[in-house]
């Protein structure tokens, strides 16, 4: 898939990345994602018929070492209710927002208009609170974000979209987002307009954790045996 970027967002994505080189200046070491065992969250919104203009769960993932920073939504307004047409989520490194990869789906090949919602400087994607009218479909969201340490969790302050009841769809303590597995319905009418719309999601996560120097495979291996006696 295709996605839009903005002058704008990638401005503002600039101007994210030298707060956090600042903020993150003093740190004894690094943050590593764990990405030999992935959780998945459970699903919000109802479950993608197999139709002819349904692409159901449908996986993107977060490069190697990456975490997700921020969703992209984009959202389409049809006689008056807002709705997410797309959804998609922007992953860099956990120590430092740099080089963003843009994974999922959104953006031009979409409709509706694409908005980025991005976590402030220090925390990372740790899922969503979704928004429905109906109590299935899912109609807005917004970001929830969460810091490594000292622990902290944060709602974004904005709903992209509406609704009015809530689909809280967050991982784990100490899992961040590394991944999105989502459904979405995309047609075109007899004009050749483009008609998509979000039918469910759900999240990849990640153990995100501290250490002096990058632990092998073998270590790693050897700390869950040891937490698992």
């Amino acid at each position: 898939m295709r996605f839009i970027r903005p002058r704008v967002w990638i401005a503002g994505f600039a101007l994210l990345a030298l707060f956090a080189s600042v903020a993150l200046a003093g740190m004894i070491g690094k943050l590593y994602v764990k990405t030999h065992e992935v959780l998945m969250t459970e699903r919000s919104g109802p479950v993608c018929r197999d139709e002819a203009n349904n692409y159901c769960e449908r996986a993107y993932q977060c490069p190697k070492g990456k975490v997700a920073h921020a969703i992209i939504y984009n959202i389409k307004e049809d006689q008056g209710k807002k709705q997410l047409a797309g959804l998609s989520l922007v992953c860099s490194d956990p120590n430092l927002f740099s080089d963003p990869v843009f994974v999922g789906a959104s953006g031009e090949n979409f409709s509706g208009t694409p908005v980025n919602d991005y976590c402030p400087v220090g925390y990372l994607l740790a899922g969503a609170e979704f928004r429905t009218i109906d109590g299935t479909q899912i109609n807005g969201g917004r970001r929830y974000c969460r810091r490594y340490n000292p622990v902290d969790e944060r709602k974004g302050p904005n709903i992209f979209g509406e609704g009015f009841d809530s689909m809280l769809n967050v991982c784990p303590d100490n899992h961040w987002v590394t991944g999105i597995k989502i459904s979405f319905s995309r047609q075109t009418d007899g004009a050749g307009k483009l008609d998509t719309h979000l039918i469910n999601a759900r999240f990849y996560c990640s153990e995100v954790r501290h250490y002096l120097v990058e632990p092998t495979k073998e270590e790693l291996e050897q700390q869950n045996r040891d937490a698992a006696e």
